[in-house]
């Protein structure tokens, strides 16, 4: 059941460190089953957001937006491979450049595992789900915007709220308005905000009002967009020479129902 975790058995977790010390795996040659594993988890979180049936045809044209939402966390699952094998292979020799024994090397490489494919990949799970629920919500929107022509943003209220959040709070704007091109929510990791649909009332003067920077990996309109994660996310930057390995996908295919 999707959780947003993988959890590798102590016999998967060998073998891959294994492969990634002794070279088989590597920034040219990505670790497959997990790029797959990680795309297939956010693509729940996509499909759970959007309410869409798992057997969901996303090839037929009314469905192009969780068709398009699946393709971009396939992309980002291909970037965080790149990032995370970069990251393990910091490890893997000493001050000297000598290869620092295996043991050592499996404590490292116990903590980057935590660290990206269960602490991270739940919070991007969470974020898929937002963002999916944020394109969904986006064409509703688009579609009864003759009778709610308004949208009202919303914070929870309560004091886990974050300040840019709470500094937009309330703010009234008309549905084609360019606030929502950066304002729709998520708006962060873990983001509870919403916008609710108004009939009528008064717009927002935005030129009395504060208006914060958001974090650009989440500023936008994921219903416009018609992506999950952005391209400005830290998976994706990556030195120059690796540049035409990210134009590929670093050498990762697609699903077949994406490409």
């Amino acid at each position: 059941m999707p959780n947003g975790k993988i959890n590798l058995s102590g016999k998967d977790k060998e073998n891959l460190y294994k492969q990634i010390y002794s070279g088989v795996i590597n920034l040219l040659d990505l670790p497959f089953g997990l790029y797959m594993a990680t795309g297939n988890e956010l693509t729940e979180g996509v499909l759970k957001g959007f309410k869409a049936p798992k057997d969901i045809d996303i090839q037929a044209p009314a469905n192009d937006t969780i068709r398009q939402l699946k393709r971009s966390v396939y992309q980002f699952a291909a970037a965080k491979q790149f990032q995370f094998i970069s990251d393990m292979q910091n490890f893997l020799f000493d001050d000297k450049g000598m290869i620092i024994p295996f043991k050592d090397f499996k404590g490292f490489a116990d903590v980057i595992n935590d660290q990206y494919n269960v602490n991270w990949l739940e919070a991007e799970y969470i974020t898929s789900i937002g963002m999916a629920q944020s394109a969904s919500d986006w064409e509703q929107i688009q579609d009864e915007k003759d009778i709610f022509p308004l949208l009202k943003y919303e914070t929870t209220g309560d004091s886990r709220v974050r300040s840019e959040h709470a500094a937009i709070n309330g703010v009234v704007k008309k549905v084609d308005d360019p606030f929502w091109n950066e304002f729709m929510p998520p708006n962060g990791w873990r983001c509870r905000c919403q916008v609710i649909q108004r009939e009528s009332g008064k717009e927002t003067n935005l030129s009395k009002k504060k208006v914060p920077k958001l974090d650009p990996v989440f500023s936008g309109n994921a219903g416009k967009r018609k992506t999950v994660f952005k391209k400005s996310h830290d998976y994706y930057k990556v030195p120059k020479q690796w540049q035409k390995h990210k134009k590929n996908n670093f050498g990762l295919d697609l699903p077949k129902d994406v490409q």
